[in-house]
């Protein structure tokens, strides 16, 4: 056999190389979907009523409807219960705040003075202050 009637058809250098590439990504959807309810409800009567729905099958959607009702609950108390957190943190930082402000209302040394300002406002802000007051 010649090498021209081989399979290659006479070209021994292996297969070509592949020079495009489909690089096209799968188009994904993150959109939250809204669902009707009532037509949910409606769709599941209508299979049911033209027999395309058995009583096992309806179970099965009513048990799958609970657990994503269940999820859902357990949800969004888990962020109830995270919010609860940030609010009572946040409580006790203004609490906090307020009783450095009330230390220099007290008209305390003014070491005490500078030192609660610098606690309330941070030491890059004094610094600021203090950069723009040698300016001037």
């Amino acid at each position: 056999m010649s090498k021209l009637n081989s399979i290659n058809g006479g070209y021994s250098g292996g297969s070509p190389k592949v020079r495009s590439e489909n690089s096209k990504k799968p188009f994904v959807d993150n959109r939250v979907k809204v669902l009707d309810a009532q037509e949910l409800v409606n769709s599941i009567k209508k299979l049911y009523s033209d027999g395309r729905l058995t009583q096992e099958g309806l179970q099965l959607i009513t048990t799958q409807l609970q657990k994503l009702c269940e999820i859902q609950a357990t949800s969004y108390q888990s962020s109830i219960t995270s919010l609860e957190e940030q609010v009572s943190t946040l409580n006790t930082q203004v609490t906090e705040r307020q009783a450095q402000l009330n230390t220099i209302k007290e008209g305390e040394d003014i070491v005490a003075t500078i030192e609660a300002l610098t606690n309330f406002f941070g030491k890059e802000t004094i610094q600021k202050v203090k950069n723009q007051s040698n300016v001037g």
